[in-house]
């Protein structure tokens, strides 16, 4: 066996061991149709702890959900900051990770996102927060092309 080899069953037996120690099952649902007959996608928003991401992002790996934009992001949220002595810091950093799935698979990439983020086995203030909006339409920057329906349900099955 080679390097890289020994390498690639590392990290396998690494995600598998994340992706089973969070519990999230491995087959995703059956896909969801709207009422036209047409596969729905949504667009999922999860702002998560820094430290928290590669988890997250290995657990969504492992499961199928490699289609991910990261973004390195500030903000606050009920805990209104951090204070530490006399200094209060009210932005605090966070990821936040954008991916777009078919309608079916939100409660099963919804839960291996809030299994993975939490701290603890409780969960802890800032953990942060998951967000969840439908997609309507899709278009190709290099060609100003909208998706076809087909295209945008491939895109979402990763």
């Amino acid at each position: 066996m080679s390097t890289s080899d020994s390498r690639i069953d590392r990290t396998s037996s690494f995600q598998s061991a994340l992706f089973f120690a969070h519990g999230v099952r491995t087959a995703a649902p059956a896909p969801h149709y709207s009422r036209k007959g047409t596969l729905t996608v949504i667009m999922i928003r999860a702002i998560v702890r820094p430290e928290k991401t590669d988890e997250v992002l290995a657990a969504l790996m492992y499961a199928g959900y490699p289609a991910v934009t990261k973004m390195d992001v500030y903000g606050r949220g009920k805990q209104r900051g951090m204070k530490v002595g006399e200094v209060t810091y009210d932005e605090l950093p966070k990821e936040m990770l954008l991916m777009v799935v078919k309608d079916a698979d939100k409660d099963f990439v919804i839960k291996i996102i809030l299994q993975a983020a939490r701290t603890g086995s409780k969960g802890a203030f800032g953990d942060g927060k998951v967000f969840v909006s439908p997609v309507e339409e899709v278009y190709t920057v290099s060609s100003g092309q909208k998706e076809a329906e087909d295209v945008l349900a491939a895109s979402a099955a990763g």
